[in-house]
């Protein structure tokens, strides 16, 4: 490390004088190089998650537009209102 090599070059006073400072300076060093790690872990954990949740969103998209174009065109909006009652009924009873 650069302040061992510069407090090396130093007086035995001035380096005695400055030791518990390098000490302290140095444990400081160490826990933000620790929670450094730990959040750049933490990142890419997210960034990981993310990437599976965006792929996921594609296949449901891709799986409804698949479920879409198998629906006939001419379904009226009260014929929807009863197949969406129909689901609801069906989830309700079958919790």
């Amino acid at each position: 490390m650069m302040i061992e090599a510069i407090a090396h070059k130093a007086d035995t006073y001035t380096q005695q004088l400055f030791a518990s400072q390098r000490t302290m300076l140095d444990q400081q060093s160490a826990a933000l190089q620790t929670k450094a790690t730990s959040r750049g872990q933490q990142m890419e954990k997210l960034l990981s998650d993310w990437n599976q949740y965006e792929k996921n969103l594609q296949d449901l998209k891709s799986w409804i537009s698949h479920v879409e174009m198998q629906l006939p065109s001419n379904v009226s909006d009260e014929t929807q209102d009863n197949v969406q009652k129909g689901i609801h009924k069906y989830q309700v009873s079958h919790l």
